[in-house]
C-alpha cells in the first residue's frame, strides 16, 4: 500500500463567486491515458461518523468510483455497490467494451484490508476517490452596510435602489430584449439548470431556509431573459447537481435537503443523466412539429483539475486519469449525441495556493477532449464554454489566466427583479454569463426551432460585437499537417443581436415567426415610449410597445436617503479573495451617471467580527471620474472581515462621500 499524501486543504473552484485575487499564472495540464491498474490512496478530513459523506474540499476514503467491466458492478465484501447511472452502463459503441461507473461506498471508515479487496478486483479500472472539488458558491452580498444613524426604513430603501439600478444594468449590457412571447403556447425548449437548487419543474419563488443564492440567482437570470410579462420561450427546471450541503451532513440530510452547496464531477454526471433521461421520458410537444422540445443544460459550475489531481491526488499517479471525470465526460457526451446542448462556465480564480492558468473542467473539454481508449469518442461537442466580461468588452476581474473563449458575455454584478422590492443577491463571474448565453440560446431556439444545437451556437457567436483580441480557449484543427489556424476573435454575445440574426433569416423565408403568429420587427428608438428599459423591442410589425413593467415604482423617501444614482459613487464596487487567504483584490466602477465630479482620497474601510474598523489607503493622488474603472490588488486583510466600505473626497470640496462594498461570502471561509 503506497504512503498516504498528507492532505492540504484547497480552496475549491467558486465559478460565479465575486473573487478578485491576482495570482501567478502556470502551466496547468492534464493527460487523461489508458488505466494503468495502480492506484494513489489519499488521506481524509474528519467525516460524519454515520454516513459516508464526502468532507468539505477533500477525499474521502468511504466513497470511491471506478469503471468496471460489464453491464453490472461487481460485488466487493465490506460496500455497498451500486451504477452511478442506475441500472445504465457508460455509452456503448461497437468495438468498445461494455463498462459501467460504479458506486462503491462504507458505511464506517473502512480498514486497509476492504480497501484492498477492492484494489484486487481484476475488472475495476480506474478506482478512485470521490472528492468534493465541484463547487458553485458565490452568494452574493454577505456585506452588512456600516451602522448609521438612518432609520432602518431608509437603509431598506437604500438596498431596493442600488439593486433597482444593478437590475436595469444589468439587463442593458446583456441586450436584453422585449419579446411578444405567448403564455398559452407550448414551448418547444426545455432549459435546466443544473446547480446548487432542489430538482424540480420551473423556478422557485422563494429560497428555503438556509440554502445558498447561487443556484437560485443562476436559474432566476436565465428566467429573466428568457420570459416576457406573457410568457416564456423556454420551459424551465432544476436539477441538484451539488447535493452535498454546507455543513456535516448524514445521508438521510443529504436526501432531505432542499438544496446544496458542493458536490463530487460524479454527482455531477448522475445529475446530468439524470436531467436528460427525464427529458427523453417527456412527451413530444405539438409546438415543435411532434418532436421533443430541444434541451439546453446549464453549467454555472465546474473543478479546477490541477487541485484534484496534484493537490488531493486523486488519479491515477501514471495516466492522471479519475474516473469522476470521465464519468462527466461519458455523460456531456450522452446528452449531445441525443441532441442537446450544454453551456458551461469557463471558470473564474479560486485562491489556490496552486497556479491557476486555464479553464476549469468541464469547460475545457470544449477546446481538448479526454483520450481514453475504454470509453468511445464523440464526434460532437460535448459542452459549449462561455467567458465573462464587465463593461467596454474587459475581461472580468476574477477571471483565469488562459480561459478566455471566443463566446463571452457580460458578468459583473448582476442583478433580477423577483417582485416588488425583491432582487437577487450580486452575482459576478463566468457563471452569470453562461446563463445569459442559455438564456440567449433558449430564445433563438424558439423562434428557429429548424436550426440544430450546432447552429444556434454558431448563430450566437456569428451574431456577436468583435472586441479586438483572440480567443485562448479554443478547439484546434484537425490533424494533417500544416500551420495551426489562428485564434479565433473574441466577440461579445448580446440578446438583440442575436435574435435579429435570427429573425433576418426568418423574414429572408418571407414567413412569420410559428412561435409566436406573426413578422417580428424591431420597434424604431422614436417610437419606443419615455420611461421605457433601455433595451431592444420586437413586436408584431414593429408596433410600439407597452411597457408599465419596466417603469421603477414612485415612493416618498424620508431621511438622507434619496433615489438619485448619484447617492452611491460605486454601486457595483465588490472586495473578494480575503478571509484567511492573505490577499484580496477591490474592483469597481465609478457610476458613469454620476454628476458631482471627480473624485480623490480613496480609502477602503473595513470592518471586523470583533467591531473593529480598520482603514487602508487605496490611493491619495489619482482621480476617479465617471466611468473610471477601480482595479486593486494585493490588499492584506484579516479574516475576521465581515463588511467594507470605499470613501472619497469630492475633489472640488472638502466633503466625503462612500460607497458600500460587496464582499463575498468565501473571503470568510
Amino acid at each position: 500500500m503506497r504512503t498516504p499524501r498528507l492532505w492540504l486543504p484547497p480552496f475549491v473552484v467558486a465559478l460565479a463567486a465575486v473573487a478578485f485575487v491576482p495570482l501567478d499564472a502556470g502551466a496547468a495540464g492534464i493527460r487523461i491515458g489508458l488505466p494503468a491498474i495502480t492506484f494513489r490512496h489519499t488521506t481524509t478530513t474528519t467525516v460524519t461518523t454515520t454516513v459516508a459523506v464526502v468532507a468539505k474540499n477533500a477525499c474521502s476514503d468511504r466513497l470511491w468510483l471506478a469503471l468496471a467491466e460489464g453491464p453490472t458492478c461487481p460485488k466487493v465484501r465490506g460496500w455497498e455497490t451500486a451504477s452511478l447511472f442506475g441500472a445504465s452502463p457508460a455509452r456503448r459503441r461497437s468495438g468498445y467494451p461494455t463498462l459501467t461507473f460504479c458506486r462503491y461506498e462504507a458505511s464506517a471508515d473502512p480498514s486497509d484490508r476492504a480497501v484492498a479487496a477492492l484494489r484486487k478486483q481484476d475488472n475495476l479500472h480506474a478506482l478512485v476517490q470521490r472528492c468534493g472539488v465541484v463547487q458553485a458558491i458565490a452568494e452574493g452580498d454577505s456585506s452588512a452596510p456600516f451602522p448609521t444613524a438612518t432609520a432602518e426604513d431608509s437603509a431598506a430603501q437604500l438596498d431596493e435602489i442600488q439593486s433597482s439600478k444593478l437590475a436595469r444594468d444589468f439587463l442593458y449590457e446583456v441586450g436584453d430584449t422585449d419579446l411578444p412571447l405567448r403564455g398559452d403556447a407550448a414551448h418547444n425548449v426545455r432549459l435546466v439548470v443544473l446547480d446548487t437548487v432542489a430538482t424540480g419543474e420551473g423556478v422557485p419563488d422563494v429560497l428555503p431556509a438556509g440554502c445558498i443564492d447561487h443556484g437560485f440567482g443562476i436559474a432566476h437570470i436565465a428566467r429573466t431573459l428568457a420570459c416576457g410579462d406573457a410568457g416564456c420561450a423556454a420551459q424551465f427546471a432544476t436539477e441538484l447537481a451539488l447535493p452535498l450541503p454546507e455543513s456535516g451532513a448524514t445521508r438521510k440530510t443529504v436526501e432531505k435537503s432542499p438544496c446544496g452547496g458542493y458536490g463530487t464531477p460524479g454527482d455531477l454526471a448522475a445529475a446530468i443523466r439524470n436531467a436528460v433521461d427525464r427529458w427523453l421520458a417527456t412527451p413530444s410537444a405539438s409546438a415543435n412539429g411532434g418532436k421533443r422540445p430541444h434541451l439546453i443544460l446549464n453549467l454555472s459550475l465546474g473543478w479546477d483539475p490541477k487541485v484534484l489531481h496534484e493537490q488531493l491526488g486523486a488519479t491515477d499517479p501514471d495516466d492522471h486519469l479519475n474516473s469522476e471525470e470521465l464519468a462527466v465526460y461519458d455523460a456531456l457526451a450522452y446528452a449531445a449525441e441525443r441532441g442537446a446542448v450544454t453551456i458551461t462556465a469557463a471558470g473564474n480564480l479560486i485562491g489556490s495556493k496552486l497556479p491557476e492558468v486555464g479553464p476549469t473542467l468541464p469547460a475545457g473539454w470544449y477546446a481538448s477532449p479526454p483520450s481514453f481508449s475504454l470509453l468511445p469518442p464523440s464526434t460532437e461537442t460535448v459542452v459549449w464554454a462561455v467567458g465573462g466580461i464587465s463593461r467596454g468588452g474587459q475581461r472580468l476581474a476574477n477571471a483565469r489566466p488562459g480561459s478566455e473563449p471566443a463566446l463571452v458575455t457580460y458578468g459583473d454584478h448582476a442583478v433580477v427583479k423577483l417582485g416588488p422590492g425583491r432582487y437577487t443577491k450580486p452575482l459576478t463571474g463566468t457563471s452569470v454569463s453562461a446563463a445569459v448565453a442559455s438564456s440567449a440560446a433558449a430564445l433563438v431556439w424558439y423562434l428557429r426551432p429548424e436550426l440544430s444545437g450546432r447552429e444556434v451556437m454558431a448563430l450566437l457567436g456569428n451574431s456577436g460585437s468583435d472586441l479586438g483580441r483572440g480567443a485562448e480557449l479554443y478547439r484546434l484543427a484537425g490533424a494533417g499537417g500544416g500551420d495551426p489556424a489562428p485564434a479565433p476573435a473574441v466577440r461579445r454575445l448580446d440578446l438583440s443581436a442575436a435574435l435579429g440574426a435570427a429573425l433576418a433569416a426568418k423574414a429572408a423565408l418571407a414567413a412569420p415567426v410559428q412561435a409566436i403568429g406573426c413578422h417580428l420587427l424591431p420597434v424604431p428608438a422614436e417610437k419606443v415610449p419615455v420611461g421605457c428599459a433601455q433595451r431592444t423591442y420586437y413586436t408584431c410589425g414593429g408596433a410600439p410597445p407597452v411597457c408599465t413593467a419596466d417603469l421603477l415604482p414612485t415612493r416618498e423617501h424620508r431621511g438622507p436617503v434619496g433615489p438619485q444614482p448619484e447617492a452611491n459613487p460605486c454601486p457595483a464596487c465588490s472586495l473578494g479573495g480575503g478571509g484567511g487567504s492573505g490577499m484580496a483584490a477591490l474592483q469597481g466602477q465609478i457610476d458613469p451617471e454620476w454628476n458631482q465630479g471627480c473624485l480623490t482620497d480613496a480609502m477602503l474601510e473595513i470592518e471586523t467580527e470583533d467591531g473593529g474598523k480598520i482603514g487602508i489607503p487605496i490611493s491619495t493622488t489619482k482621480e476617479f471620474c465617471p466611468g473610471d474603472r477601480l482595479l486593486f490588488g494585493g490588499l492584506e486583510l484579516p479574516g475576521s472581515l465581515v463588511a467594507a466600505r470605499i470613501s472619497f473626497k469630492l475633489a472640488k470640496e472638502e466633503l466625503s462621500v462612500h460607497s458600500p462594498v460587496l464582499v463575498s461570502k468565501i473571503a470568510t471561509r
